[in-house]
Order: C-alpha cells, then sequence, then structure tokens
C-alpha cells in the first residue's frame, strides 16, 4: 500500500514538473529578431467614386481642346456622344463595385509589406516583450518576386501604340509601416499566445506614370490627360493598435501570426484621390530568439 501511495506521489510530481515545463517553456528571453509579411489595409471607396468626376472631366477638357483647335463641331459632337455613354458605363461599373461584397473589400483592400522586427524582454510580470518592426515594399520587390517564381514579369515602361497614338504606363508604388508595440506573452513549450498594443506610422505612394503622345494634337491630349489628376495617390496615417497572436514551434524559433485592429489618429490623403488607412491589419511570420 505504501508502494503505491509514492508512487502516485511519484506520477503526480512528474505531472506537476510537465504543466510547470508547458506553462514556462523556455527562460524569458533577452533578444527576438523576426521577419514576416505584413498587411495593412486602406479605404479606396472614396477614391473610386471620383472616378466618374474625373472621366467626365477628361471629356469635357478634351471636347474643349478640340473646339480650340478647330475640328469642326459636329464632329466634335458626334466623338462626345460616344465618349458619353462611355461615361454612363464608367459610373454603373463604379456603383456595382462598392455596392455588397465588393465595396467591403475595397473598404479594406489590404496593403502587403515585407518586414522585420527587434524585440526585447521586460522585466515585468505582464508585459514582457517590447518590439520594434518596420515593413516596407516597391514595385521593384514585387516584380523581383515574379521574377523569383518563375514567371515573366511585365517590362516597365509599357507602350501601345495604335494608328499612331502612344500609351506610355510607367507606374511605381511604395510603402512604409513602422511599428512600436508592448506584449504580453504566455509562453508554452510548444505555443504561445499574446496581447499587445501599440502605435503606427505607415505611408504610401502610388505614381501611374501614365502619358500619351498623339501628333497634331498633343496639347488636347495633355489637357485631358490633366483632368484625370494622376500625377500622384498617396496616403498616410499615425495609428494605435491592439490585437492578439498565436506562435508555434520551440521557444527559440517560432512561426507566429499577429492580428490587430488599427484607430487612425491622424490621416492624410491626396487631394484628388482621398484613399485613406482602415481599420485591420495582420502579420504572419517567423521569430528567432536567443
Amino acid at each position: 500500500m505504501g508502494s503505491t501511495v509514492s508512487q502516485m506521489r511519484w506520477v503526480h510530481g512528474v505531472e506537476l514538473l510537465l504543466l510547470a515545463l508547458l506553462v514556462v517553456g523556455a527562460p524569458a528571453h533577452a533578444i527576438g529578431i523576426g521577419v514576416d509579411v505584413g498587411l495593412y489595409t486602406v479605404d479606396v471607396t472614396t477614391a473610386l467614386a471620383s472616378l466618374p468626376t474625373a472621366a467626365g472631366a477628361a471629356v469635357d477638357a478634351f471636347e474643349a481642346g478640340l473646339l480650340t483647335i478647330g475640328v469642326p463641331a459636329l464632329v466634335v459632337d458626334d466623338l462626345i456622344a460616344d465618349l458619353d455613354l462611355a461615361l454612363d458605363t464608367v459610373e454603373v461599373t463604379v456603383g456595382d463595385l462598392l455596392a455588397g461584397t465588393s465595396g467591403l473589400l475595397l473598404a479594406r483592400l489590404p496593403i502587403p509589406a515585407l518586414g522585420g522586427w527587434l524585440e526585447f524582454g521586460l522585466p515585468l510580470p505582464v508585459i514582457n516583450t517590447l518590439r520594434l518592426g518596420v515593413a516596407w515594399l516597391t514595385e521593384a520587390m514585387v516584380l523581383d518576386a515574379i521574377t523569383a517564381f518563375g514567371i515573366e514579369a511585365p517590362e516597365l515602361p509599357y507602350t501601345v501604340v495604335a494608328d499612331g497614338i502612344a500609351l506610355v504606363v510607367d507606374p511605381s508604388f511604395s510603402t512604409t509601416w513602422v511599428s512600436l508595440e508592448v506584449a504580453g506573452r504566455l509562453g508554452f513549450l510548444i505555443a504561445a499566445i499574446e496581447g499587445f498594443v501599440g502605435i503606427d506610422r505607415m505611408w504610401g505612394v502610388v505614381l501611374p506614370g501614365v502619358s500619351v503622345a498623339v501628333p497634331e494634337f498633343q496639347s488636347v491630349a495633355d489637357d485631358a490627360l490633366a483632368a484625370l489628376h494622376l500625377e500622384r495617390i498617396a496616403w498616410a496615417a499615425t495609428a494605435v493598435h491592439a490585437g492578439v497572436g498565436v506562435e508555434l514551434g520551440p521557444p527559440f524559433l517560432r512561426l507566429y501570426v499577429r492580428v490587430q485592429g488599427l484607430m487612425p489618429i491622424v490621416l492624410s490623403a491626396g487631394s484628388w484621390w482621398p484613399v485613406t488607412v482602415a481599420t485591420l491589419a495582420a502579420r504572419v511570420g517567423v521569430v528567432l530568439r536567443f
């Protein structure tokens, strides 16, 4: 009987030790380095809703330019009638895009970025981690990634020539996302969960790089293109965030997923195309701790 009790105590002792290992996992790390793919979201619904207005202004500029250089009014009227039909199609299409599920997506359009983190352990009972992260993406990085997967990347600038008219598109894009946050992590032997809060600064710019060469009608084309306001599409925000994360793997090397809600406190957008930072973000990556 005494031997059985002793064995039961030994078994319970082992169970408590295993439980302690599961809860504690590993000693608190001093430094961690992480790399990830992040996504923050932007709202492009207001910008898209401005498209019919910009297209209408371009048609008006085109009409005025043709009349200025002496194109007969009857010819101009026929051209504008066809363009007005196209404008009606644009307006209907934009309305359909903004309705329903597609409108919800456009209100939270994901912007990807490749990033890295430095994290430091804090000697506090609940808030035990401080993290600083930077992520960025450019069109050159996107093209390099496409090529790395064995897919032929499009050549830029892209030129189309038809009936003596040359359309050149040479777009560029960049975005940067900087974050500072503190986290409380509950670590287990092969996993961890955490909650975190922090502050972000993110910004981005798209330069469509569109130009048109139209012999004998260049001034008309330039005026119509200027009315579209395609010089620059930009956004920026300072935001606070809160979120949760899950980690899997041994304590020194883990895969993680973090999801966070954003609350922009300072927003700025382009004067014509008002793209703004939205309220969701996420990261997927790997962290090395030592």
